[in-house]
């Protein structure tokens, strides 16, 4: 998705028994750039599933942005 950008950003759970799938998302317009964070509640145990539901996730939205416009 060339105009897309996902950045995972996982947070590690302050007694440390699971990561959150915090990630943004820029997209990159002809005039400017829209940054969006997003926030998820679902816990992962390990830092690199997080990761990867950030990337799904990501794509999801994506692919709901492309579809509608």
């Amino acid at each position: 998705h060339g105009r897309f950008v996902i950045d995972p950003k996982p947070m590690q759970l302050a007694d440390a028994s699971g990561w959150l799938p915090e990630f943004s998302l820029a997209e990159h317009l002809p005039e400017y750039v829209q940054d969006t964070v997003f926030y998820v509640s679902q816990v992962f145990a390990t830092r690199e599933a997080a990761i990867v539901a950030c990337h799904e996730l990501g794509e999801r939205e994506i692919r709901r942005r492309v579809a509608c416009c």
